[in-house]
């Protein structure tokens, strides 16, 4: 039965209970992995990931005498591991460590006490400076403080530089308040997380569905999930129907992930890391297609993405090396203006035989005159033009000195396979009867332009044009995926691939409506998607394929070009490869298109 174990525990902790059993000779020990209950999450991970450590090492472990050494044995297989490898709990089991009725959900009173307990689905800020804090720390920055003395000596009778002072502090002014209004603008990578777990969810309470506020999500919650639905937090898959999910926000990678339910008690071994587990949804992700039904067991900051803002919260600020230059030019010119007025001061009251006051008032003229006021406008300025430019960009900065430090950047190490990506897909290139078509546009908004021998093609053009308008048309029929404007800009919903071919179709225009009347959705084997329609057009049906170049070579006998249809020869093929090999070298994703009409499909 379940009993409590004293202790308040913030990390994993291990607990070793013994008994006797009424023989001298022999006592039982058992030795369990305690985690904090806040951290359910984790919990499972160290389950699922010791229960598929444990059973190899058994022999070992039982032949150890005292904690350390077994301790040791487990480090040891941990570091001989190449791969994490993890034992697949079953949904009961899942349900049990969770404490949860994984078919009805948790009751309203279970659920209100555990949102007591874990706390509210949001990610927690980390201590921020007040905003006007913020706005002193620009305005008496250490070069800032020697303008102020600068200009406050203005100020001293006898100096009589009224016009040099306010315009010293205009510069101060202006300057700090430009400094303050470029950080405030750039500090929202935070806000900008929080948005991925905001909003409402769908969740089973007490066998009912209803509608929630995502920050009332706990661990043990049971969650039903749509294509376009964001995952609100992390959760194991329950039941899942061809369900693919947008993993960008956490690998970067813009390709879908496969997801499947998985209730055996098999060993996950191999490639898989914690966040590519088959049957586990993280929040911050998406899905592109399918539905399912998922446990939640990590919310708020125990979630994923809850760890990745806590990263950017623990990151210590250090000097950028401009402003470490700076502050040793500013001690530079604080010590040659004060030894040189002082210098001077004393050589006018001791030798030129001026009155101390007198001397006093060169001195505040010399120091002044060795101030370099246009020298902290300038840094900004030249600063401020390097945020805009990366800004159109899309480049975020958070701060004006990290534009400078980028600048002094030799190597940027990252853990990315394959190439640097915006997490964008793009259709830029079309080949269509031995010829290719530019694209321009930027994401997914449907707006460019295609270009043909540096000559911008019209709509009117692309529509008479046979083989490219058939080709469009194909790139808008064969696809599961749809555009949705949010906001400014517009996103995907369904697979990036088919997002960017129905952006590309509507550029040029082709739009419309269609009965679908079958779908051989896309697999590994086949290589390729296929759909057959009716459209709005014409009464007869047709089938759209799209899929891999050379396997749907493979399936084809004729060719469309230059407006007309004839056999497929041997050297049309050694072309058509040749093409898709040269795109493929540039590092372009490439797709054939193909289609079959309706008296072909009667065999006449």
């Amino acid at each position: 039965m379940p009993t409590s174990v004293p202790g308040n525990w913030t990390h994993p902790t291990r607990v070793t209970a013994i008994s006797a059993t009424g023989s001298r000779s022999r006592i039982c020990a058992l030795t369990s992995l305690a985690t904090p209950a806040e951290q359910p999450a984790q919990h499972l991970q160290l389950l699922q990931r010791a229960s598929s450590l444990l059973p190899g090492l058994r022999q070992e472990l039982l032949a150890q005498r005292d904690a350390d050494r077994v301790l040791k044995v487990i480090a040891r297989a941990e570091q001989q591991s190449a791969l994490p490898t993890y034992l697949n709990l079953t949904q009961d089991q899942i349900g049990f460590e969770l404490q949860t009725d994984i078919t009805n959900g948790l009751t309203p009173e279970e659920a209100d006490a555990r949102l007591g307990r874990y706390g509210p689905n949001v990610l927690k800020r980390g201590r921020r400076s007040p905003w006007y804090f913020k706005l002193l720390k620009n305005l008496f920055s250490f070069f800032a403080l020697l303008l102020w003395m600068a200009a406050l000596l203005c100020f001293v009778p006898g100096v009589d530089l009224p016009q040099l002072g306010m315009a010293i502090l205009m510069v101060i002014l202006v300057n700090g308040l430009f400094a303050f209004l470029q950080e405030h603008k750039s500090d929202r990578a935070l806000e900008m997380l929080q948005e991925l777990i905001a909003k409402k969810c769908r969740v089973v309470r007490k066998g009912k569905l209803e509608e929630i506020e995502a920050r009332a999500l706990v661990p043990g919650d049971v969650i039903i999930l749509e294509a376009g639905d964001l995952v609100r937090a992390d959760a194991r898959l329950l039941e899942a129907f061809e369900v693919e999910v947008d993993n960008s926000s956490l690998t970067g990678e813009s390709s879908p992930a496969r997801r499947y339910k998985s209730d055996q008690p098999v060993l996950i071994q191999g490639k898989f890391l914690w966040i590519e587990l088959p049957n586990v949804v993280f929040a911050g992700t998406s899905l592109i297609q399918g539905r399912a039904r998922a446990v939640v067991f990590g919310t708020g900051m125990n979630s994923e993405i809850g760890k990745i803002a806590n990263l950017t919260q623990d990151i210590r600020v250090e000097p950028s090396p401009l402003q470490r230059q700076l502050r040793s030019t500013v001690y530079a010119i604080a010590a040659l203006a004060g030894s040189l007025g002082v210098v001077f001061l004393l050589l006018g009251w001791l030798v030129a035989g001026l009155s101390f006051l007198e001397a006093f008032v060169f001195f505040i003229g010399l120091f002044v005159a060795n101030v370099p006021e246009g020298l902290l406008p300038t840094v900004t300025l030249a600063l401020a033009m390097g945020v805009q430019r990366m800004a159109k960009r899309h480049a975020l900065v958070k701060s004006l000195p990290s534009v400078e430090t980028l600048g002094c950047t030799t190597v940027i190490c990252c853990d990315k396979t394959g190439t640097l990506t915006q997490n964008l897909m793009m259709a830029t290139e079309v080949a269509v009867d031995g010829k290719t078509v530019s694209v321009s546009g930027l994401g997914y908004r449907p707006e460019g332009e295609f270009v043909l021998e540096g000559n911008s093609l019209s709509l009117d053009a692309i529509s008479r044009w046979t083989t490219l308008r058939h080709l469009l048309e194909c790139a808008f029929v064969c696809n599961n995926a749809r555009l949705e404007k949010a906001g400014a800009d517009y996103r995907v919903i369904g697979d990036p691939t088919e997002g960017a071919l129905a952006c590309l179709a509507e550029k040029a225009g082709i739009r419309g409506t269609h009965q679908r009347l079958h779908l051989n959705p896309f697999e590994s084997i086949r290589k390729r998607m296929s759909v057959i329609v009716k459209t709005d057009r014409e009464s007869t049906a047709t089938v759209y394929v799209k899929g891999a170049p050379l396997e749907t070579l493979e399936c084809c006998d004729r060719i469309l070009i230059a407006d007309s249809v004839r056999a497929l020869t041997e050297e049309d093929r050694k072309q058509i490869a040749a093409q898709n090999d040269s795109m493929a070298n540039r590092g372009l994703r490439v797709l054939a298109f193909a289609y079959r009409d309706d008296a072909e499909l009667d065999g006449s």
